[in-house]
């Protein structure tokens, strides 16, 4: 069913739409959270990672800090700048009430708080559940701290024992707006701690639901290996509950139905995962009430805010034996609240390398991480909770992110020993060690969402040290921002010359938008001049006439101003190499020519010149490879004793070498060989007919000597002739001639190897069927 959703009112002549209202900045944390909808906003700021891992790069993870401070406290975490700690993780066994946690927000005179290690989760307001919790085998805190200029936590006394932990502060770009936390807390902040409380409390219901919303209801039944229409709607507009509900819906259903979900008329899936794996269901039916999505009474429900462009297309997909009924209901807001897609990476991973962690996803693009479900199955799969995470974000080449365990990661401890548990934003659906071994879990990242600008990679342990072998089964749900670009050039380098090709291409873009490229502020005429229906871009171009120097590559489109990938360096400046087959800097007459240019993205204009005079290239030659590099061979003519210019003439300007040319080694050459004269040593075939070939054995003694040999060809017809110079020792220089015409000229036989493996055009002759020499 397609469903249009273009709405309007007229108000005293003028058109007006609806728009959703204005959101917190992102700065505002709390807001944030309080407005689930914003889950689905750009991001910008980074989230950093302090954690115990074991910085050898081994497993043991415990007791690794960032210092101690004055009183010899241990020092979890320290930030300057302005940001807010959203995460705060850790676990121990035998922790005591008599260690203490201190938190200090800007003024590191003072901490802001000090209280037991044990109480910080969940035992004195405001840290108390469900933003502090202490049920999942661990502790844990979300409760928002801002800071304007430091952050800092220490763990004391000194000899309390060594914990596991972690800690996430988002970096904010400046202090503005910022208001520190304080103990006792502002009624300003203690409210909006309550309303998110409540909020958190209710998880299993959709967050967030617009004034304006709209509904859409169907019954139908699924037949085997069939894909069914949800629902298929156009014009703007943003999904914020998708619900599924078959009488019974097992785990093993839930992985059998794959969602696809379709945006702006692209002709590709951003969502593609099974409904199972999608929410964490993973190995059993149990109730799960998380922010974002939900399973109950035989219902899915998947409330992660979706807005689109142009329209969305929602389809079910029924892998299993069976027919399947389903009721779904669709709601969605007629406004595009962001210009964001959410975007789902599912894979299944079973060929696991040893020593290699495996990857969950890795990906290109601007967006952020907003959940994380992981399901494993193993002969021990509490071994694989050993597993460290790493996460790398954009350009960073040492993991961004690097945690102590897969089980701390989802905010649980030692083999989720605090059992099953659904919370907001992290939970156990299923956990059982051993034959087999089965876990899954989940994490929402609403808080602590991970932005990223060029590229986001999560890579997880399967084991301590990626030695288990097993089974994962995850799904990544993302924000990926519209118009972004990626560049390449024709030799990967970042550099440019003129009339290199390059490729543009572009994602999640306005369909049938207007664009125009700029470098340097030069207009790039020749590439495609808008995207397409599907909002994508990809158009191929060639560097335009620059001046050496930086220059910035630019798209404009819809109003929008991008830098694509980073500045670029425009060189003019060719590279040549030339070289004799023997590799030697003295030349000699009829020398064989190496050459080599770099760059040139075109034979055209190619030729060469020696001291000024016009030089053929050999046949075969020349020839240009994908990385714009020109090789072509040539021979010395018989000039005398001196130096040699050459000069390689392209389309993109000319650049010279000069070598030695020396008669007198070649002499020298030629004295050492035996004192006998040219004679053929054997013929394979006589009678030559067409496709065949004969061969001779030669050998010589001084300059002069000569031989022929005669060739009779048993039929008449045309005769292409080539010749091919194979091993031997003591070679020398030698003039091929053929029917008494010069054919090659003085061609260089040194070598102490094949001295070519390709043969040398003779010409061709029309044979009469009579015999040549």
């Amino acid at each position: 069913m397609r469903i249009s959703t273009v709405k309007h009112i007229a108000i005293g002549g003028v058109l007006c739409f609806l728009l959703s209202p204005l959101h917190a900045g992102e700065k505002d944390v709390l807001d944030n959270a309080l407005h689930w909808e914003t889950i689905a906003a750009p991001k910008e700021f980074r989230n950093h990672l302090f954690s115990s891992y074991d910085r050898t790069g081994g497993n043991s993870d415990l007791g690794w800090y960032y210092g101690t401070d004055d009183e010899n406290w241990k020092i979890l975490a320290d930030f300057e700048g302005a940001g807010c700690m959203v995460r705060f993780w850790t676990t121990k066994l035998d922790a005591s009430s008599d260690w203490r946690i201190r938190i200090y927000v800007d003024n590191l005179d003072e901490p802001v708080l000090e209280a037991p290690y044990i109480d910080f989760f969940g035992d004195f307001p405001p840290f108390i559940p469900p933003l502090a919790d202490s049920t999942s085998g661990s502790w844990c805190c979300y409760l928002p701290i801002q800071f304007r200029e430091h952050f800092r936590i220490t763990y004391g006394p000194p000899g309390s024992s060594s914990i596991y932990y972690h800690v996430n502060v988002i970096e904010f770009n400046d202090s503005v707006g910022v208001i520190p936390f304080t103990m006792p807390p502002s009624p300003e902040y203690q409210q909006k701690l309550d309303s998110l409380s409540l909020l958190l409390q209710t998880a299993h219901q959709p967050p967030w639901t617009p004034a304006d919303s709209l509904r859409h209801d169907t019954t139908l039944t699924i037949a085997p290996d069939s894909t069914a229409e949800i629902i298929d709607i156009s014009g703007e507009g943003t999904v914020f509950r998708f619900e599924i509900e078959s009488n019974p819906l097992s785990w093993e259903l839930a992985r059998a139905l794959v969602l696809r979900i379709y945006y702006d008329g692209e002709s590709f899936p951003r969502i593609e995962a099974p409904l199972g794996d999608l929410i964490a269901m993973g190995f059993s039916s149990e109730d799960i009430s998380a922010l974002g999505f939900s399973s109950r009474n035989d219902r899915i429900g998947f409330y992660f805010p979706m807005p689109f462009q142009c329209g969305v297309r929602i389809l079910l997909t029924n892998t299993s034996a069976s027919a399947v009924p389903v009721q779904a209901a669709v709601s969605w807001t007629p406004s595009e609240i962001f210009s964001t897609r959410l975007c789902a990476a599912a894979q299944v991973e079973s060929d696991l390398v040893f020593l290699e962690p495996v990857t969950l996803i890795d990906i290109e693009g601007c967006g952020h991480l907003v959940a994380c479900m992981l399901a494993n199955e193993a002969a021990d799969a509490g071994r694989h909770l050993e597993g460290d995470e790493f996460i790398w974000i954009d350009t960073d080449s040492q993991p961004s992110w690097r945690g102590t365990g897969t089980e701390d990661y989802f905010n649980c401890g030692y083999y989720y020993m605090g059992g099953l548990l659904t919370r907001a934003y992290f939970g156990v659906t299923y956990y059982r060690r051993f034959n087999p071994g089965r876990h899954t879990a989940y994490r929402i990242h609403a808080l602590d969402y991970i932005a990223f600008s060029n590229r986001f990679s999560f890579a997880i342990e399967h084991g301590p040290y990626s030695e288990q072998q097993g089974t994962y089964r995850s799904v990544l749900i993302y924000y990926a921002q519209l118009g972004k670009w990626f560049f390449e050039d024709a030799n990967e380098d970042g550099k440019f010359y003129e009339g290199e090709p390059f490729e543009i291409r572009g994602r999640l873009l306005p369909a049938d938008t207007p664009v125009e490229f700029t470098l340097g502020g030069v207009p790039l005429t020749d590439l495609p001049e808008q995207t397409t229906s599907a909002g994508t871009y990809e158009g191929s171009g060639v560097c335009p006439s620059l001046p050496d120097g930086e220059y910035s590559l630019l798209a404009l489109y819809d109003g929008t101003v991008d830098t694509i990938e980073a500045d670029l360096t425009v060189e003019s400046d060719l590279n040549l190499s030339v070289a004799n087959l023997r590799g030697e800097e003295i030349i000699f007459p009829y020398d064989t020519l190496e050459l080599s240019v770099f760059p040139v993205p075109s034979l055209d204009e190619a030729s060469v010149y020696c001291n000024g005079f016009f030089v053929n290239w050999l046949s075969g030659t020349p020839t240009l490879d994908s990385l714009f590099v020109l090789q072509g061979r040539v021979q010395t003519p018989g000039f005398p004793d001196g130096p040699v210019e050459v000069r390689l003439h392209t389309c993109v300007g000319d650049v010279k070498d000069t070598l030695t040319l020396d008669r007198r080694i070649r002499w020298e050459i030629e004295r050492s060989m035996p004192p006998v004269a040219w004679w053929p040593m054997w013929y394979l075939h006589w009678n030559v007919v067409q496709g065949e070939s004969f061969g001779a054995g030669l050998a010589a003694t001084s300059a002069g000597d000569s031989m022929v040999v005669e060739v009779p060809l048993s039929c008449p017809g045309g005769f292409a002739v080539h010749l091919f110079m194979l091993n031997g020792s003591n070679r020398g220089m030698m003039d091929v001639l053929w029917d008494d015409t010069i054919r090659v000229l003085g061609y260089d036989c040194y070598n102490n190897y094949d001295v070519r493996s390709d043969s040398i055009s003779m010409g061709t002759i029309d044979n009469d069927g009579t015999t040549h020499h």
